[in-house]
């Protein structure tokens, strides 16, 4: 019954506490109240009143019986009866102690369990390598929390979850941090930290929502994604994911951070998979290692602002020579060549790596990749590229982009200490119509114009006619290189090109020159 509050009021009168004594006639005296006028009737004591206040007291002392009263003490899981073997299933003794607020210890030893995690909650193995966890059901993950759990910590163990590679039929998880049930706080903060996980779809899958993560020095290998972080504000130190279907670590929402990550030989699936996939905004990847993945070590994809910084990307085309010898692979929309470090529809991100070609077994076709014409801009990316390459004829190149110019122009390219330019010529007005533009034109780059294009004459014709205007104005005049000797071109403070001698009709020529822009 839910309690209504009740406003109390004193009964206020003109003459409180007078009485006029009669006395009767057993010699007693009786006391009648000479009150006056009342002045405030105030709120009568009654039985309902007093019930209402009963019921709430009772309601609230229901509700406080159903709280859990979490403890702080750790229970030795042996001593309440699991196996540690691996043979006889523990979930129902566990689950039971946790759900009473209990944290675990997990001694020496495997345990058959699928575990839901509370709020407040510990469990934790004797070391790594020492306990593991194996599922009674491999199609329910094997630790398993929702947006109601919070400051809970899981640390020291394995978890296989017997799904060879994560290629079998079965659906669990190692580690699962939903987005099921209310929230809880904003911030749930689990701490995650010394844990192996294998043989299971996702090692690690954290759901939106899941914010204020700490997971530290996960190793998750032999599964589809190792982790898989699906959320925002949460940070993961030395973790190692290795031998995936698909992705080694995938970010996809923004404000995480990856500190010292490696990701190693992701992509075994053969259709998809990243070392390193940034799927969104405002993460920080820093001294992080991409190896020997079978298609990129590093993927941004629609990524913005993001910053890269100090990161190995060490050999993309694992087995390439045998299960790609093209080095290109097909996905949605066409082939694509295997690269190291692949940008697609991202902006203002800083990227400072070191790339690598040609690892035992490990060959790609191009060290930066993007993929569509004026998809990226404003990134900031450094590049140091060391191609090791000697076992394959298939030429590596540094960079494979749909349009260089383009791509220079939009974005900030320094590879091995060399800023890369945009090469796209222009070229100069034809201001005399005996006279054609074949090829070239002029490109100015810090000051300096620099100058080459082939010219044509259409007619015969006297010297000293302007053929050409419109070149960025000279200090001063000065005569261009010409590739026919009898020939001489020069460059006015106008910004008109002239020759001199006369042409004859259908004479090629070629112009050179560089000069300080005014």
């Amino acid at each position: 019954m839910a309690y209504k509050k009740t406003l109390w009021k004193d009964r206020v009168v003109e003459k409180p506490n007078t009485y006029r004594s009669v006395e009767n006639p057993d010699g007693t005296i009786t006391l009648y109240p000479i009150t006056g006028q009342v002045i405030e009737k105030g709120t009568p004591v009654s039985a309902a009143n007093l019930n209402k206040i009963e019921n709430g007291i009772v309601e609230l002392n229901e509700q406080l019986d159903n709280i859990t009263p979490y403890k702080t003490e750790f229970i030795n899981v042996i001593l309440i009866g699991c196996d540690n073997t691996g043979v006889n299933d523990c979930t129902a003794i566990l689950q039971n102690y946790i759900d009473n607020g209990y944290s675990l210890f997990f001694p020496q030893g495997k345990y058959k369990c699928n575990l839901i995690m509370k709020p407040e909650i510990t469990i934790c193995g004797e070391g790594l390598g020492l306990v593991t966890l194996i599922p009674n059901n491999k199609n329910v993950d094997v630790i398993k929390a929702d947006l109601s759990v919070y400051n809970y910590t899981i640390k020291d163990l394995t978890i296989d979850g017997l799904n060879t590679m994560g290629t079998q039929s079965y659906t669990g998880h190692g580690i699962y941090l939903s987005n099921e049930g209310s929230l809880a706080q904003q911030d749930l903060e689990p701490h995650l930290e010394n844990i192996k996980i294998v043989n299971v779809i996702d090692g690690l899958k954290v759901d939106e929502g899941v914010r204020g993560g700490l997971f530290k020095n996960i190793k998750a290998g032999a599964c589809v994604i190792g982790i898989n972080h699906l959320s925002t504000d949460c940070i993961f130190t030395d973790c190692v994911t290795a031998q995936t279907q698909k992705h080694g670590i995938f970010i996809l929402k923004s404000n995480n951070t990856l500190v010292s990550c490696k990701a190693f030989i992701a992509g075994l699936g053969k259709v998809e998979g990243v070392g390193i996939k940034v799927q969104g905004s405002y993460n920080r990847v820093i001294n992080c290692e991409s190896q020997q993945n079978v298609f990129e070590c590093l993927h941004l994809q629609n990524a913005n602002s993001n910053i890269i910084q100090g990161c190995i990307l060490d050999g993309s085309g694992y087995n390439s020579k045998t299960w790609f010898p093209n080095l290109t692979y097909t996905e949605t929309g066409g082939a694509v060549p295997i690269s190291i470090l692949r940008i697609y529809n991202s902006n203002s991100n800083i990227i400072d790596c070191t790339i690598i070609n040609g690892r035992i077994d490990s060959y790609a076709k191009c060290g930066l990749y993007n993929q569509y014409v004026g998809s990226d801009s404003n990134n900031d990316i450094r590049l140091s590229i060391i191609d090791t390459d000697t076992a394959t004829t298939k030429p590596f190149t540094n960079y494979q982009l749909d349009d260089t110019n383009k791509y220079f122009k939009n974005n900030r390219v320094i590879i091995n200490s060399t800023l890369m330019k945009n090469k796209v010529l222009l070229q100069p007005t034809v201001i005399d119509s005996q006279v054609e533009i074949t090829s070239g034109g002029y490109i100015v780059d810090n000051g300096i114009c620099y100058i080459s294009m082939s010219l044509k004459a259409l007619k015969t014709q006297a010297w000293g006619n302007e053929i050409l205007s419109g070149l960025p104005l000279p200090l001063n005049s000065i005569f261009l290189a010409c590739s026919n000797s009898a020939l001489r071109c020069s460059l006015n403070t106008s910004g008109k090109i002239s020759y001199n001698p006369s042409i004859t009709e259908n004479d090629t020529f070629t112009v050179t020159g560089t000069y300080i822009v005014k």
